[in-house]
């Protein structure tokens, strides 16, 4: 997420479930820390249901909460709680950048390799989520004569609803293992596809 320093953040956080309804009834705050994890930058917050946006939705005022605001990346962590179905804890980054750019005049900027980089960056994101086991699908299994796991796809999707299909793929990986009899792997690699 990027935003622009000094001005106020809204912050949204949709909780889908397996049956794909949203998750209404959990409490929920966050936190935003340096990009180290070692400094709470803004102390605990709340973000409530909003219906009409349907997600937990809080605008976080930086004039009283996130005084010294600096350009750079952060961490954001959701703390979910009165509900079983979801993870604890989320992590997310806050890019805060300022509004304008100054250039003296012997300095050139383009603008497009910096928007390049950041769709990287953003990119290498998702993929460590998925990596965490956030929008996954493995298919293509193959199986040894005790039907061990000995090959497989790993994909990692950009959004849960794309899951399973060809669309927003942003990782592709080939597990292969090799097993010494039935129910017994010795070696596991995951390996990525460059494509």
């Amino acid at each position: 997420m990027q935003f622009i320093k000094g001005q106020n953040i809204p912050l949204t956080l949709q909780l889908i479930k397996a049956d794909l309804t949203s998750e209404d009834s959990a409490t929920i705050t966050y936190e935003i820390y340096d990009n180290d994890l070692s400094t709470i930058l803004v102390s605990s917050q709340s973000a409530i249901w909003n219906s009409s946006f349907n997600c937990y939705f809080d605008e976080l005022d930086v004039s009283t909460n996130w005084l010294n605001q600096a350009d750079g990346n952060f961490i954001l962590r959701w703390n979910i709680s009165d509900t079983n179905l979801f993870a604890e804890k989320i992590i997310e980054n806050v890019c805060i950048y300022s509004s304008s750019i100054n250039i003296d005049s012997t300095s050139s900027i383009d603008v497009i390799q910096i928007n390049e980089k950041l769709d990287f960056i953003q990119t290498d994101i998702k993929r460590t989520l998925g990596l965490m086991h956030e929008n996954i699908h493995i298919d293509l299994p193959n199986y040894d004569d005790d039907n061990n796991l000995i090959g497989a796809r790993l994909r990692i999707y950009s959004a849960p609803d794309r899951v399973g299909t060809d669309i927003d793929v942003i990782g592709e990986y080939n597990i292969t293992s090799i097993a010494d009899g039935p129910g017994k792997f010795t070696t596991w690699q995951q390996i990525k596809n460059i494509y």
